[in-house]
C-alpha cells in the first residue's frame, strides 16, 4: 500500500449538524420516554405493595377493636393515621410520595401497639390469658428482624416473657403481678422499634431494586444504542459490573450501601449517555461522507469492493474500491480534533511511489473532496505526511492500520 497516503480534515455543514441533533433529540426523548414508562410500572408496583401493608394493618386494628376491653377511643389515632396513609398511597405521584405514607403506616402501627398496651392493662383477663397476649404481640414480629434491628432489647424481652411464665407455672401470682406492667412497657417499646426499623429497611430495600432496575434497563438501553450504531461500547461493561456489585449488596442486606453505589453509576451514566450520543453524531458524519464518496466512485472508474468494509475499534470506517487495471483505492474515515474528521486515501503500490503517481492519487482525492463539498461537507486542502502541516499523533498510526486492515497484511 501507499506509504503515503493523501488526506484531508473535513467539517459537517451547519444543515447536517441541525439534522444530526435532531436526531439526537429523538434518541433522548425515546429514552426519557422508556424512563417514564419504566418509572410509571414501578410506582404502580410500590402502591400495589404499601396498599396491601395497610390493609393488614387495618384488619390487626379490627381485630383489637373486638376485644372486649376496647373502646372506640383507644383507636381513634390508629384509623385516623391508617385512613392518611390509605390517601397519601393512593395519591403517590413518585417514590418520594410513597415513602411519605410509608412513615404514616408505621405512625398508625406505633399507635395501635400503644392502644393494644392499653386495653391489656385494663382487661379483665387472668394472669394466662395476658400472657398469651403479650405473645401474642410479639408473635407479630418477624423473628430475624427482631434480633437484627434490636438484639437487646429482643434478648431481654425474651427473658421477662419466660420469666413470667415460670412464675406462672409455679403458682406465683405476685411475682407476675408485680413484673407484667414493665414488660408490657418493654414489649410495646420493642415492637414500635422493630416496626419502624424494618420499615426503613424495607424502604431503603424497595428504593435500592428500583432504581437497580432502572440504571439496568439504562445499560441496556445504551448497549443496545452503541451496538446498533457499531459503536464500540468504552465503559459499558464496566456498568455491567457495578450492577452485579449493587445487586450483590442488596442480596446481602445493605440497601444503604447498594443505593450509595447506584447513585455514582447513574452520575457516570448521564456522562456516558452525552459521550455515545455524540459518537454516534460523528461516527453518522462519517457514514455520511464515505457514502457521498462510494456514490462518486463510478464516474471515476472504480467499483467498490462490497466484501472491504471495515469498522475500527477507534470508530474509524473505511472500503476499498478497484479500477478494471487491479488499481486499488483505499478511503479510510475516522475522528479528528474538536468538529472536523478526516479522510485518508491511500493506493495500492508494489514499491516507492512515482511523482506522477502521487499527483494522481492528489488529484483523485480532490475529484472525491469535491463529491463530499455538494453533500454539505467542508474538505480541506488534500496534503500528506511530505508536504504541509503533519497530522496530530496517532492519524498516521490509524491510517496505516486501516491499510493492514483492507489491504490483508499483517
Amino acid at each position: 500500500m501507499s506509504r503515503s497516503p493523501k488526506y484531508s480534515t473535513v467539517r459537517a455543514s451547519e444543515l447536517i449538524r441541525e439534522r444530526l441533533e435532531a436526531e439526537r433529540q429523538a434518541r433522548e426523548r425515546k429514552r426519557k420516554e422508556e424512563q417514564e414508562r419504566r418509572a410509571k410500572a414501578a410506582l404502580e408496583r410500590s402502591r400495589t405493595a404499601v396498599t396491601r401493608q395497610v390493609e393488614a394493618a387495618t384488619a390487626r386494628c379490627d381485630a383489637l377493636a373486638k376485644q372486649s376491653s376496647t373502646v372506640s377511643a383507644d383507636l381513634a389515632g390508629t384509623r385516623a393515621a391508617l385512613e392518611r396513609a390509605r390517601r397519601a398511597v393512593g395519591a403517590a405521584a413518585d417514590d418520594d410520595e410513597i415513602a411519605a405514607a410509608v412513615r404514616v403506616l408505621d405512625e398508625a402501627e406505633r399507635l395501635r401497639v400503644t392502644a393494644a398496651a392499653d386495653v391489656l392493662r385494663r382487661s379483665s383477663r387472668h394472669a394466662a390469658g395476658q400472657l398469651s397476649a403479650v405473645r401474642g404481640l410479639l408473635s407479630e414480629l418477624d423473628a430475624e428482624q427482631r434480633t437484627r434491628f434490636a438484639p437487646v432489647a429482643a434478648r431481654t424481652v425474651d427473658e421477662a416473657v419466660v420469666l413470667l411464665a415460670n412464675a406462672l407455672d409455679n403458682g406465683n401470682i405476685a411475682l407476675f403481678e408485680q413484673n407484667i406492667e414493665t414488660l408490657l412497657t418493654q414489649v410495646r417499646a420493642h415492637h414500635q422499634e422493630v416496626t419502624t426499623r424494618a420499615a426503613e429497611h424495607a424502604e431503603h430495600v424497595r428504593t435500592a431494586k428500583s432504581t437497580l432496575d432502572e440504571l439496568r434497563a439504562r445499560v441496556a438501553g445504551l448497549s443496545a444504542d452503541a451496538q446498533a450504531a457499531r459503536i464500540p461500547l468504552g465503559e459499558l461493561p464496566v456498568a455491567g459490573q457495578v450492577l452485579d456489585a449493587i445487586g450483590t449488596k442488596l442480596a446481602a442486606g445493605r440497601p444503604v450501601e447498594a443505593m450509595e453505589l447506584a447513585v455514582r453509576l447513574a452520575d457516570r451514566l448521564d456522562d456516558l449517555e452525552e459521550e455515545l450520543d455524540t459518537a454516534i453524531e460523528r461516527l453518522s458524519a462519517r457514514r455520511e461522507m464515505l457514502g457521498s464518496i462510494i456514490e462518486a466512485l463510478p464516474a471515476l472508474g472504480f467499483a467498490v469492493d462490497q466484501g472491504s468494509f471495515v469498522h475500527g475499534s477507534d470508530g474509524s470506517i473505511g472500503m476499498e474500491a478497484r479500477r478494471h487495471s487491479g488499481e486499488a483505492l483505499m478511503v479510510v474515515v475516522q475522528d479528528d480534533e474538536a468538529e472536523e474528521h478526516r479522510i485518508n486515501y491511500l493506493r495500492e503500490s508494489g514499491g516507492p511511489l512515482e511523482p506522477r503517481a502521487c499527483t494522481s492519487l492528489k488529484s483523485l482525492a480532490e475529484e472525491l473532496n469535491s463529491s463530499l463539498r455538494r453533500k454539505g461537507f467542508t474538505p480541506g486542502s488534500v496534503t500528506w505526511d511530505e508536504d504541509g502541516p503533519r497530522p496530530a499523533p496517532g492519524h498516521r498510526t490509524a491510517a496505516t492500520t486501516q491499510e493492514r486492515q483492507l489491504g490483508g497484511k499483517p
